[in-house]
């Protein structure tokens, strides 16, 4: 499969397939919701959407919060069902992490996502849940730079 990754552009990129994964990776929103995300949220400094493409269609996207650059923070990350367990998170990433010149990436998640992160590296630590009955989980990601 091969795999372009971009930032992503309303103007240029499709918008729906974007929204699509968008709300995958945001549970469900209400359309008043996703239309923030991406009018005001992502259109703000300091936020990305970075979209990986397969044959011209977005199979995968991760939205990253960089205004505390060299930190990052991943805001929002999803993978077409039918392309999983393929590299892709964990390239949208990297990626992110390289363009942006992120030394440490973070992201909080779920039990359902944690072994995603440990096995992209992230040390994984339990954090105190706002939600009842409900794990969560602080991730984070030093990035070593090639030594040249």
């Amino acid at each position: 499969m091969k795999l372009i990754i971009e930032e992503f552009h309303k103007d240029k990129h499709n918008l729906a397939e974007v929204k699509a994964l968008l709300a995958m990776a945001a549970g469900s929103p209400t359309i008043e919701k996703l239309a923030y995300l991406i009018d005001e949220f992502y259109a703000s400094s300091g936020r990305k959407i970075f979209m990986s493409l397969s044959s011209g269609k977005v199979i995968g996207i991760i939205g990253i919060d960089h205004s505390k650059r060299p930190h990052g923070f991943i805001t929002h990350i999803a993978v077409c069902p039918d392309a999983r367990k393929k590299g892709i998170a964990s390239r949208l990433i990297k990626y992110a992490a390289t363009i942006l010149e992120l030394s440490e990436i973070e992201a909080e998640t779920d039990q359902d996502a944690l072994s995603f992160y440990s096995a992209c590296g992230f040390e994984t630590k339990e954090i105190e849940s706002h939600y009842a009955g409900i794990r969560r989980f602080r991730c984070l990601k030093r990035v070593v730079k090639p030594v040249i």
